[in-house]
């Protein structure tokens, strides 16, 4: 086999090296031509390696209550939950408000007709201010909707706010009447759903 002088010395050089061996000159051509290919293609970003101890040292930190991808939908669905709870509570003490027999679900059980007028004022107040604005306070906190007159919302005010419903289900479920002791139910399933909120804002 015959070389032509190329312009390059180093060229030449290879050339009359391997110009016995054109196995040896094939082979210097492809590994040439693997380097050149290696050092033009993009860095592409390699899959982060998780090795099982890994997985088991930060077990703790991955667990569903604080998994970051699952976040923001589960706490809107709990600050939904428990508005849509608090919402059922209001529309019972606006029914008691307006003359609907208590049934001895309310109020400690005492009354089965129509409450007296300090409680039926009572429940109106309740129903009508005091847990719409608790639902606004619990949906503001979650970012549900977009409200920023209202004061204390964060992880302080939720955690308040789940006490004061742990204390309202210890109250239901201490009462005489059985009915009563069924909103301890709802009054569970709402303090849950805020102490959720509250761990996860």
């Amino acid at each position: 086999a015959s070389y032509e002088p190329h312009h390059d010395p180093g060229f030449n050089e290879l050339a009359v090296r391997y110009k016995d061996h054109p196995t040896g000159w094939t082979r210097h051509i492809e590994s040439q031509t693997r380097r050149t290919l290696k050092a033009t293609e993009p860095d592409v970003p390699q899959p982060p390696q998780v090795s099982i101890r890994h997985l088991c040292r930060t077990w703790p930190r991955r667990t569903w209550l604080s998994a970051p991808l699952l976040r923001f939908p589960l706490v809107e669905t709990a600050a939904i939950i428990a508005a849509a709870l608090m919402g059922v509570v209001a529309v019972f003490q606006i029914a008691l408000t307006l003359g609907a027999p208590a049934r001895y679900a309310a109020w400690g059980g005492w009354h089965e007709g129509t409450l007296p007028t300090r409680l039926r004022v009572a429940s109106g107040f309740a129903g009508f201010l005091v847990y719409p604005a608790l639902m606004v306070f619990v949906l503001a906190t979650a970012r549900v909707v977009e409200v920023t007159w209202v004061p204390g919302t964060g992880k302080v005010g939720m955690w308040i706010l789940t006490g004061v419903f742990v204390l309202g289900t210890l109250a239901n479920f201490a009462s005489r009447s059985r009915r009563e002791r069924y909103w301890g139910v709802v009054s569970l399933a709402i303090a849950i759903c805020c102490a959720f909120v509250a761990i996860q804002v």
